[in-house]
């Protein structure tokens, strides 16, 4: 008896330790007829956890536009606080409307000597009822703009002059107002534009193509536009 119990207590003995020092390969025969499958799904069980833990990172992804995303870093250098066509479009409406009044505006603006007086010239009987709508940041700014070296002496510069001075309303320099509307019309003379338009013609001589300044191109035939 003791011969049989020994002999089996070294068979388990060898088949655990067997089956604990074989993870990488197939486990060993048990002579107990006990095999390590325990261990073998354990491992199984771990790799595929592993695989699917690792597919899930893979499709979570960060959004590329989200609602509370913080706005990208602006250029570098100061950002316009004005823009050059709005700039444009107000010099266009001032000089209109200084040009309906500059005939009794004209005396009183160089006569002023302070924002007091600018004041009362705007406000005056003929000159309030334009829509100029004269700002308060104006009144200091026209005694200095009508004293530049550079302020014209002709009736439409010197219109055009103030008007593209003012056009900044205040937020800007008169010098640097000026130079915005002139980059705003360089740009707007510059864009492309129709020329010449042709229609597609069917005529009766034959002819199918464009037309030629608006007639067709073989037999001079042109275009009726009028309805009959």
């Amino acid at each position: 008896m003791v011969d049989v119990f020994s002999a089996r207590f070294l068979q388990a003995t060898v088949a655990g330790r067997s089956v604990m020092l074989s993870r990488e390969g197939e486990p060993p025969h048990n002579s107990l007829g006990r095999r390590p499958i325990f261990r073998r799904i354990r491992d199984a069980m771990a790799r595929r956890a592993s695989a699917q833990l690792a597919k899930r990172r893979r499709m979570k992804k960060t959004p590329t536009n989200t609602l509370d995303s913080v706005a990208a870093k602006p250029g570098r250098g100061r950002r316009p606080r004005v823009v050059a066509d709005l700039m444009r479009a107000r010099s266009e409406h001032l000089r209109r409307c200084l040009d309906q009044v500059w005939s009794d505006l004209a005396p009183r603006l160089f006569a002023a000597r302070n924002a007091a007086d600018v004041k009362a010239a705007f406000d005056s009987e003929p000159i309030r009822l334009a829509p100029i709508g004269a700002m308060p940041s104006w009144y200091p700014m026209i005694p200095h703009i009508l004293r530049e070296r550079a302020f014209p002496k002709r009736r439409a510069a010197q219109v055009k002059f103030l008007a593209d001075s003012l056009a900044g309303w205040g937020e800007i320099s008169p010098r640097r107002s000026r130079d915005l509307c002139a980059e705003a019309r360089a740009s707007a003379a510059r864009a492309t534009r129709i020329l010449r338009y042709e229609f597609y013609v069917v005529c009766s001589c034959g002819f199918t193509g464009p037309s030629l300044n608006h007639a067709c191109k073989k037999c001079g035939a042109h275009i009726e536009f009028g309805l009959k």
